[in-house]
């Protein structure tokens, strides 16, 4: 529930402030703009798309750890470099462009390793309520987000300095309870399949998640 948060807070902060820096350093109009978030949504489809192919060889733990990986080091990357860029750099625009492109690249990767998780965590008196309060904290980081950038984007190491501590406990949570959650996933994968619920290719983390 946490990472879940901390994942769309920080994804829909860079998303925010990336008219703000592109037009203040970089002259970016709106069609520039635009072709941003066009990108980024097209990175994400294909994001997707990829975990569909790999997931039944990927456990959700696995997927975690690498979108919430990804994530933290665009925002490292964007706290060292983004406070010297200078108006008119065009090695600039490729920084910060490079930033962006890793952290739409996580986002979809940990979210969906994160949703499917949740519903094995869960237990099936608790799905509908769990995955209610779920989604309420995944809107409330929707919420804040934006707001956190709006009031810090002229203060970059206090704005990506808050989203880095947040996902590295995340992190630190994760990998504490790593051992617990493979343990889940391996006895709830078992179980299956002794049930014919699963074939033994098991089914893609994305449909789980769907189902």
């Amino acid at each position: 529930m946490s990472l879940v948060f901390v994942l769309f807070f920080s994804q829909i902060c860079f998303e925010t402030v990336i008219p703000v820096i592109t037009q203040d350093y970089f002259g970016f109009g709106i069609n520039e703009n635009t072709m941003i978030y066009m990108a980024g949504g097209l990175e994400a489809l294909i994001a997707f798309a990829g975990i569909a192919v790999i997931g039944k060889y990927v456990r959700e733990t696995t997927l975690q750890i690498v979108g919430l990986s990804m994530m933290l080091i665009a925002q490292v990357w964007l706290i060292v470099v983004l406070p010297h860029f200078e108006r008119g750099n065009t090695t600039h625009v490729i920084y910060f462009l490079g930033g962006i492109c890793l952290s739409y690249l996580g986002m979809p990767i940990a979210s969906v390793g994160n949703t499917a998780l949740s519903s094995k965590v869960l237990s099936n008196e608790t799905q509908g309520l769990g995955q209610g309060v779920r989604r309420l904290i995944a809107y409330s980081g929707l919420i804040f987000g934006p707001l956190w950038a709006g009031s810090t984007v002229e203060m970059p190491y206090v704005f990506l300095g808050v989203c880095i501590a947040m996902l590295a406990v995340n992190g630190i949570m994760l990998m504490v309870s790593y051992r617990t959650l493979r343990k889940v996933e391996d006895d709830i994968l078992e179980t299956s399949r002794k049930n014919n619920v699963l074939p033994d290719d098991e089914a893609t983390p994305l449909l789980r998640s769907i189902t």
